[in-house]
């Protein structure tokens, strides 16, 4: 294409973007003008869609051993796609997931303990099934405090889990610490797009 045409003459693009590269939201690698799924990171053997997950427990019907039960996430034949016991350490959903149960903060809400280290891997391991490009950690630090000693330690939490998580996460995963002060139960939630 000859420069005075090319839309963007610094950046190598097809003729039919008038010379701009091609743009992909989701991060999938599968252009936007051919991507089924454009806002959603998929393969390209599903037209840039996620593959099928009837159940939507995270694992694909083509490895799914129980498509119609939704797999229980507790460390426990994760991979598999049925339910089991002991209870779930975390939670899959459509846009998140949750961490179940007191994740455990130590060193002045600073790090981890080690058994919020393994729920934070539970929660990891389900969020790379999903090959997020932007997670949220939203923390609710709960009722007990004033507001701003509450607010100080949702974002100390969040700096552990996003600092944690870094580790656990794809590297172009961005991550986005997001405190909430005291609106009920303390919780944990990892939102992605």
């Amino acid at each position: 294409m000859l420069d005075h045409l090319d839309r963007c003459p610094h950046k190598p693009g097809p003729v039919a973007n008038h010379g701009c590269p091609d743009h992909d939201r989701d991060g999938d690698g599968l252009a936007d003008r051919v991507d089924r799924c454009p806002d959603r990171f998929g393969l390209a053997a599903h037209n840039g869609c996620p593959p099928p997950d009837a159940d939507g427990d995270g694992v694909p019907d083509a490895r799914d051993r129980c498509k119609r039960g939704a797999e229980v996430y507790n460390g426990v034949r994760d991979t598999d796609g049925c339910p089991d016991r002991p209870a779930a350490v975390a939670r899959l959903h459509k846009d998140r997931v949750e961490v179940v149960g007191k994740l455990g903060f130590v060193n002045r809400d600073r790090s981890l303990s080690r058994a919020g280290s393994y729920r934070l891997r539970i929660a990891a391991a389900l969020l790379g099934q999903r090959t997020p490009g932007v997670v949220e950690v939203e923390v609710v630090a709960g009722y007990g405090l004033s507001y701003g000693d509450s607010m100080q330690r949702a974002r100390r939490r969040a700096a552990a889990m996003v600092a944690a998580l870094r580790k656990r996460l794809p590297k172009y995963t961005k991550l986005v610490a997001k405190p909430r002060g005291p609106d009920g139960k303390p919780r944990i939630v990892l939102r992605y797009h």
